[in-house]
This record gives structure tokens, sequence and C-alpha cells, in this order.
């Protein structure tokens, strides 16, 4: 197997997760400002529920908090986010309390809305890598289901109906590109966008974006190639 097999083969296996519904979905991206080589930041998607549904008891709104801890339990970094009447997805952006330095730290996430409650993921381990470095892909989706609004999702299924786009932090400037994959690692002739975006928090995003129709459903990877560098983000299309 090839070393792009290989990556495409390890960016999929996590959708075997997706035989069953879970109460709450992460996706979590990590890495460093171009402005500032001194504390990592962190963003963290979550969703409720899955594509199609929301419990009732969510349907009124929600509020989720993120925090960040080290090994011994002390607090780094924390996030809040309000969802609206309605919404089932956040994105929140964790503010540090002290420097996030690279290492290993815990991820605990939960949801309430009234009575009703997700508890924390307390073993959500999230390595920090050292700079220029990231880690994790955030995702947004746009289509019928979201008003044809861009919206963020933390639940890698797409149906052919959306345009899917990956978010990946970086500090580089580098020449993008991007393709799509099968789940082989074979190349896809379907045109993927490319973009960077400059954030008001002082962050850059890499960005790939493309139009899942003419797709059939099955598992496939986008790879970001920004200079030497190659990022891969699988996620899944269904019926």
């Amino acid at each position: 197997m090839g070393a792009v097999a290989a990556a495409v083969a390890a960016a999929v296996s996590p959708l075997a997760g997706y035989a069953r519904e879970l109460p709450m979905r992460l996706q979590v991206a990590a890495g460093w400002k171009p402005s500032s080589s001194e504390s990592a930041a962190m963003w963290v998607v979550g969703e409720i529920g899955g594509v199609t549904s929301v419990g009732d008891q969510w349907a009124g709104g929600f509020d989720a908090t993120a925090t960040l801890m080290t090994a011994e339990g002390a607090t780094v970094a924390a996030g809040r986010a309000t969802v609206p009447r309605g919404g089932r997805t956040f994105r929140v952006a964790l503010t540090a309390s002290q420097r996030i330095a690279p290492g290993e730290y815990l991820l605990r996430v939960g949801a309430r809305a009234g009575v009703a409650a997700i508890p924390p993921f307390d073993n959500m381990r999230i390595t920090v890598p050292p700079p220029p470095e990231s880690t994790g892909a955030l995702f947004v989706r746009r289509g019928p289901s979201t008003a044809n609004r861009d919206m963020p999702t933390a639940d890698l299924r797409f149906r052919r109906s959306e345009q899917l786009r990956v978010e990946i932090p970086t500090t580089s400037g580098d020449s993008l590109s991007a393709r799509l994959l099968d789940r082989t690692g074979k190349a896809i002739a379907v045109p993927v966008n490319t973009a960077f975006r400059d954030d008001p928090d002082g962050s850059r995003w890499q960005t790939a974006q493309l139009a899942l129709a003419p797709l059939s459903p099955g598992d496939y990877a986008i790879e970001i190639a920004a200079g030497e560098k190659r990022s891969i983000s699988a996620f899944r299309v269904v019926p």
C-alpha cells in the first residue's frame, strides 16, 4: 500500500463509527496563528443528534461548553456557545487562560437544554503539535437542510444535494491545491476549489470546497496540499 493510500485508509477508518447514532459528535482543530507562536489555538465544532433530526428536548436551543485541561486536571482554555431555537450545531473558539503549549491535553465538551444534558467527553485526548504545525480539520455544509447557508458540522455524512467545505488552521501562505480521492486513494476528476481565509481572531485557514452532486454514496477524502505539506480529511456521502 502506497503512502497516499495508507493515509486515506487511516482517515476513512473513523467513519465506521457512523454505523450507530451518538448524542453528540465532535470535530476539533488545533494550531497556531500567523501572528503568534507563543500559544496555540483550538476550535471545537459539535453537533447534537443525527443528520436529519434533533430530539424535541433540544429543539428550543441549548448551551454548550468546552474545556481544555492538562493531564493533571488544570484548565488552560475554555469556551461557551448558545445555540438558538432550531439549531443543532455549534462552533467554539477556546479562550486560553494560560499558554497552550505543544503537548497532550484532555478536552471536555458538554451540552444542556433545560433539564436535558449530554455529559462531558471526559477522555477525549488532543495532541497540540509544535509551531507552525496544526492538527484536525473542521467541516462546513451548505444545502437544503441548512436553507442554503454555511453551517458548521461535526457529522461527516453528507448528501449529494449539499456542498462541503474543509477548513484547516495554518500559518502558511504557500500556494494551495486540493484533489478528491476515493477510499483507495485514487484521484477523482471532480473540481475542488481552494482558498485562504483570515479571520478576525487572527487565525488563517486553508479551505477546500466541492459540490457533491457528481458522487455516488460511499467514503471519500480531500487531500489539501500547501508546499510540501499534505492533509487528508475523510467524509461519507449517504443516499
